[in-house]
């Protein structure tokens, strides 16, 4: 079967979905268990048959721990007619009977509403044949989708790299330090870099000049008043 654009409209959806669930007409209001299944691997043959068969084991599991409500109708499926003589207690032939074997089968339908519900519970992905079954009956699926995609979203805020945390250990040790020892300058021979605090960062190869730098975000970023370094002498003017 063919691959499927995302952006086929609904008229598409439904020529495709007609030949994956074999029904005709509109979208139903009800679809078998074996449909669900098909529709969700988007085919049952060919190069979508294992995913078929594991689709339509979730659905059949789902059905029969109750987590999927289906609607059931008895059918009778017409059987073979048989023709039988009867014989009296003499075993003189008497008057002959037809006997016409049916077999009652019971078939499973799945609704759109219990079809969203069951999806919904249990966090399962729909497809666009799924989600567009459902829109058809009036339940919006891929909102609900999208809203549940951005609740799972991972937080932006924090590191996402190792360079990223080591810089960020760096700037809560020099907080650290910039606040038990006020008087600890940024540069300087006894400055920031050379306290005993950020020895382990000199130790994995930082510089001087990089662990100052940490120290300056720090300080930025917690409001700490930074003590520098004696400044440079200005040189005085001789006059001749």
């Amino acid at each position: 079967m063919a691959a499927v654009d995302d952006e086929e409209s609904p008229d598409e959806l439904l020529i495709r979905a007609r030949r994956i669930a074999n029904f005709s007409g509109p979208w139903p209001a009800e679809f078998s268990p074996d449909q669900i299944a098909a529709l969700m691997a988007k085919g049952w043959r060919g190069e979508h048959r294992q995913a078929y068969r594991y689709k339509k084991d979730l659905v059949s599991s789902a059905i029969n721990e109750g987590l999927l409500s289906v609607r059931t109708e008895d059918h009778t499926k017409p059987g073979r007619t048989e023709t039988k003589t009867g014989y009296d207690e003499f075993g003189t032939r008497a008057d002959k009977y037809i006997a016409i074997l049916r077999k009652i089968e019971i078939r499973k339908y799945i609704s759109v509403n219990n079809c969203a519900d069951w999806l919904k519970s249990r966090g399962i992905k729909a497809n666009e044949y799924i989600t567009e079954w459902l829109r058809v009956g009036g339940i919006n699926f891929s909102q609900w989708q999208a809203q549940q995609a951005r609740e799972t979203e991972p937080e932006i805020t924090k590191p996402t790299t190792i360079y990223e945390k080591i810089k960020d250990d760096c700037r809560m040790v020099c907080a650290s330090v910039l606040k038990a020892r006020p008087s600890t300058q940024i540069t300087g021979k006894n400055g920031i870099a050379k306290q005993p605090e950020l020895q382990r960062f000199r130790d994995r190869g930082r510089s001087e000049f990089w662990i100052q730098q940490r120290a300056r975000e720090a300080a930025n970023n917690n409001n700490i008043i930074r003590k520098h370094g004696a400044p440079k002498k200005t040189p005085v003017e001789t006059k001749n």
